[in-house]
């Protein structure tokens, strides 16, 4: 959204959002909404009853997820430092931006889905690898390039550093992906250096990772980046001390 857009878009009439089982309510400007989300613009601009109203209610929704999208909304860009705050372990952290992800594809909202796409995948190159729960979701998301491009990243992790798979923590994990990291290990040695995503062109990553329409841009990487704790060994920690054993989270 460009400024001239947002600067545009923060006035005018209020849409009145209840969310969650405790109907918590959020006065959002109409058009801030309207502008991000394909959802939110076909609700309150097209001949459902909620178009009426200006009142949608979203009792699926957890108010913490629809939260961090609100603060989004103002901000231009999710920071994870504010998210820390509600969610300090880590383990909530990683589940509230995944969580992002799948409200972000849901209601229609791409920049959402590319800027968690962009915190998440920072946060596991800082943190280790994914947990159950974070794969489960992707393979809850549409089944297209973008998607095939984070299970190929999440198999290549689980195949050099994952010792799921050899334990009774494989029953955590997706058939589907079980199956793929199985199929790929056959044969391949596993290497000691992780492939970081950090490393890649700005272009390369964000035809990879991020879902964009024909000339639109591409939100700065380092605007979502993960600044919490960082508990996995940096290729100079590897190099410094090649005998120790690298750590990775096994969640």
């Amino acid at each position: 959204m460009t400024t001239l857009i947002y600067r545009d878009s923060i006035s005018g009439p209020v849409a009145r959002i209840v969310v969650g089982p405790q109907a918590e309510e959020f006065l959002i400007p109409k058009k801030i909404l309207c502008a991000s989300s394909t959802y939110f613009k076909a609700a309150l601009t097209g001949q459902f009853m909620e178009a009426n109203t200006q009142k949608i209610v979203l009792d699926d929704t957890d108010a913490e997820v629809f939260r961090t999208f609100v603060a989004w909304l103002y901000q231009g860009h999710l920071k994870s430092s504010e998210i820390s705050k509600v969610f300090t372990k880590m383990d909530d952290f990683e589940d509230h931006v995944t969580a992002m992800l799948l409200f972000a594809d849901m209601r229609g909202v791409p920049d959402l889905l590319n800027d968690a796409t962009t915190l998440l995948l920072d946060y596991l190159e800082k943190t280790g690898l994914a947990r159950s729960l974070t794969i489960h979701r992707v393979y809850m998301l549409p089944d297209d390039f973008w998607r095939d491009m984070l299970l190929w990243l999440l198999f290549t992790e689980e195949i050099h550093f994952g010792t799921r798979i050899k334990s009774d923590d494989i029953h955590q994990l997706p058939k589907a992906f079980i199956v793929k990291v199985l199929q790929e290990t056959f044969g391949i040695e596993q290497v000691g250096a992780r492939m970081y995503t950090s490393g890649v062109s700005p272009l390369a990553f964000c035809r990879s990772f991020h879902k964009h329409g024909k000339g639109e841009n591409c939100s700065p990487r380092a605007l979502n980046h993960y600044d919490g704790p960082v508990t996995v060994l940096l290729p100079s920690a590897i190099v410094e001390n090649p005998s120790k054993k690298r750590k990775t989270a096994q969640r």
